[in-house]
């Protein structure tokens, strides 16, 4: 999800920058959610389990624990009628505001995710600001939510 254009400023500077190497170093330079590493290359499920691995040739094999699930914990391997649903792609890191407040840059508040990870964390925060563009859009006002500050600043 590309970041807005009025919330860019959070994510520039060498503030920034020190933040997130420091979560990265902080989550051993893996998701903190699933522990894909960092800009590996994994197979992954694409039928909405989250289920992953590292390498292929150890995937098809039965029992060898290769394939892990949302949670990093090992799981059964695919069957192979799901073949086709097998993709490979690199992970990326991101850093997610926990509380979705762009500028609240506390440790605590801040986890070193996965593309996937993060999305799911922020499922409900994007389900209600696109509720909000289509309330704006079809004129009916009384439907946007107040309740979900873009950033931190918009709370001062």
């Amino acid at each position: 999800m590309p970041i807005r254009k009025h919330l860019r400023k959070f994510y520039r500077g060498a503030a920034w920058q020190a933040t997130r190497a420091r979560m990265l170093a902080r989550a051993g330079d893996a998701c903190e959610a699933c522990g894909k590493p960092n800009h590996a290359m994994v197979w992954v499920m694409r039928d909405g389990s989250g289920r992953w691995a590292k390498q292929l040739e150890d995937c098809r094999k039965p029992d060898t624990g290769a394939w892990l699930d949302a949670t990093g914990k090992p799981c059964a391997a695919p069957r192979p009628a799901d073949a086709g649903k097998i993709w490979h792609v690199q992970v990326v890191l991101t850093i997610a505001h926990l509380n979705h407040l762009a500028g609240d840059d506390r440790d605590e508040n801040l986890r070193a995710l996965c593309q996937r990870c993060h999305l799911a964390h922020d499922r409900h925060w994007h389900l209600a600001r696109a509720r909000r563009t289509r309330a704006l859009r079809t004129g009916q006002k009384w439907l946007i939510d107040a309740s979900l500050p873009a950033s931190i600043e918009d709370l001062r």
